[in-house]
């Protein structure tokens, strides 16, 4: 249990994505991650929340808990290389000037989407929150400002499209 707080406190700590916090915190929900956020790292906050994940989204939180629980450091590592060529590739098509609703961008959405699916399935309300989320929350969005300025409201923008035609109630 130590090595797993130990493991999340270290992935928060180095601006892990919100999809990588989520795993591994057994968060169902983006907005109680974005509440559980500014205790990152104090440790009682991270008890909390995973018992309320777990009251409230039983089902959610134990497939959560089951795909991270075989997942190491190297494996951690690796996905956050994916997440920040995904960054890395939407800031292009945003220097390209390519819409947000453009089927590259859309494409590139879908990909980060199945992503995420992984660990939980976010439904249109939840994945324009975590977008949200990216733009409000200064952590998360100094992670996209680090790639390009505006990256944040553009990978939102996208995310608006993607869960708006695609993703049900």
């Amino acid at each position: 249990m130590r090595d797993q707080f130990q493991r999340r406190t270290h992935a928060a700590e180095i601006g892990a994505s919100t999809p990588m916090l989520m795993a591994l915190s057994g968060h169902a929900s983006v907005c109680s991650l974005a509440k559980y956020t500014g205790g990152v790292g104090r440790g009682a906050g991270t008890m909390a929340v995973g018992d309320e994940a777990r009251e409230r989204w039983p089902e959610e939180f134990e497939q959560s808990r089951r795909n991270t629980a075989t997942m190491t450091a190297e494996d951690v590592e690796r996905m956050q290389r994916e997440l920040t060529a995904a960054m890395i590739r939407m800031a292009e098509f945003m220097a390209a000037g390519t819409p947000v609703g453009d089927v590259v961008v859309q494409a590139e959405i879908d990909t980060q989407y199945q992503g995420i699916c992984r660990f939980w399935t976010p439904n249109r309300d939840a994945y324009k929150c975590l977008g949200q989320i990216y733009v409000d929350d200064e952590r998360f969005k100094a992670n996209y400002e680090k790639i390009a300025e505006g990256l944040a409201e553009y990978q939102r923008d996208a995310m608006v499209v993607y869960a708006e035609e695609r993703l049900g109630e």
